[in-house]
């Protein structure tokens, strides 16, 4: 399913008016007088919308359908579709009730489906639209959120059944917020609403924010890299928990696939193992450097990676450096951009970019965050709260000594 093709007049127009508002950072206009599609204006946001709601859908029941042919269960057709509307419903992080049992630990990794396809529909939507200031597309881009919240309010209740109950409200917040979040990255990309946003931001805000960009992806390299290792170092019991769970040949395939969706939400369970609080696996267990986890878990191939026991003190001090290490990062590349700046400025702005990664990272943690059913497992993941208040003592603490100790260096050097 395609959306509708662009005149060539209008991309022409549309590539001209980017190259000269790339050299000038002027507005981004463009002839009205030249249709870029045969779609009504008032109609575009939403056709933007229900494509990218249709086509991420659509890819989820095609998954599913295959899996249900695959299988050997006594589900019918209709419950295979029903089944994907809910999982399309989960990867917009909306919490999912079967019986009594409550799912709201969903993978961050299968946000991407639909958020591909929002991204593919905002580039869409900005070429197919003629803005001549970028406020002009704010309505637009209201109206794609707003259509694509309502749609998967939609499918959240056309999916609930007897033996799961879903939250539309909660679905229909969630995926306006999605929406909002890939349409917005879509129009910064444009020069002329970037430029707009930059003219309007001072120059050490934008060091600032720069700064957190930079610690929230040291901290994710780390959390990865460390994710990685303790996964490497137990992949014996990482392959035998397909043999338990039966899980050979083609049958390994959609648990393969669902241990990749949660990848990204091992890699935050790292991170705030980094920072300090760790993060809960069950029954009250906490899981830090100097921890780990105890009694029954559950078989799944990510699970070996959990420490058994607490790492050794050479380990553990190696674990808990990084963050200092990310924070003293962070400090160096705020002495760099402000170069005129004085040590108490450096100082300040870089404790307020590392409580801005702490801030990142607590947000993450709180989407990693809750329940996979009753029992043991009723709350797992970090705490944001924890995450938060310890991240920012650690890393602004960091970040601050790190740019105060550089532009000291560097003031004395110059005398």
């Amino acid at each position: 399913m395609a959306l509708p093709r662009l005149s060539p007049a209008r991309c022409d127009t549309a590539d001209v008016a980017v190259g000269q508002a790339r050299e000038s950072m002027a507005p981004v206009v463009v002839d009205r007088d030249a249709p870029a599609t045969s779609i009504p204006l008032g109609l575009i946001a939403p056709v933007a919308a229900l494509w990218a709601l249709v086509v991420s859908l659509l890819g989820v029941v095609v998954v599913v359908v295959i899996a249900w042919v695959l299988s050997s269960g006594d589900s019918s057709f209709s419950d295979a579709l029903r089944g994907a509307a809910t999982l399309w419903t989960a990867a917009h992080l909306s919490p999912v009730s079967v019986g009594a049992a409550t799912i709201s630990v969903l993978p961050i990794g299968l946000v991407a489906v639909p958020a591909i396809t929002l991204v593919l529909a905002s580039r869409w939507l900005v070429r197919a639209v003629s803005w001549p200031t970028p406020r002009a597309g704010v309505g637009q881009a209201a109206i794609m959120v707003a259509v694509y919240g309502l749609g998967a309010a939609v499918v959240a209740s056309r999916a609930d059944g007897p033996q799961s109950n879903l939250a539309p409200g909660r679905t229909a917040l969630n995926a306006a917020v999605l929406a909002a979040v890939c349409v917005g990255w879509t129009l910064l990309r444009l020069p002329s609403v970037r430029a707009v946003v930059l003219d309007r931001l001072s120059p050490s805000l934008s060091v600032t924010g720069r700064a957190v960009v930079l610690g929230v992806a040291g901290m994710l390299a780390c959390a990865s890299a460390v994710a990685g290792v303790s996964l490497g170092a137990h992949w014996s019991e990482a392959v035998g928990s397909y043999r338990v769970l039966g899980a050979t040949g083609l049958s390994s395939v959609p648990l393969t696939i669902v241990a990749l969706m949660y990848l990204p939400n091992a890699v935050v369970w790292t991170a705030a193992l980094l920072v300090g609080p760790g993060f809960v696996v069950g029954g009250g267990n906490t899981v830090t450097a100097v921890s780990g986890a105890t009694g029954a878990l559950p078989v799944f191939p990510l699970v070996p990676a959990l420490p058994a026991t607490g790492a050794p003190s050479i380990t553990a001090a190696a674990v808990l450096a990084m963050p200092v290490i990310v924070g003293a990062l962070m400090g160096w590349f705020v002495v760099r951009a402000r170069r005129d700046a004085t040590v108490e400025t450096c100082a300040l702005q870089a404790a307020v970019a590392g409580g801005g990664c702490s801030a990142v990272l607590a947000a993450l943690a709180a989407l990693t965050h809750g329940g996979l059913g009753a029992g043991r497992l009723a709350q797992i993941g970090p705490s944001a709260v924890s995450v938060l208040l310890v991240g920012a003592v650690v890393l602004a603490v960091s970040a601050a000594s790190s740019a105060w100790a550089l532009r000291t260096l560097s003031t004395r050097r110059r005398r």
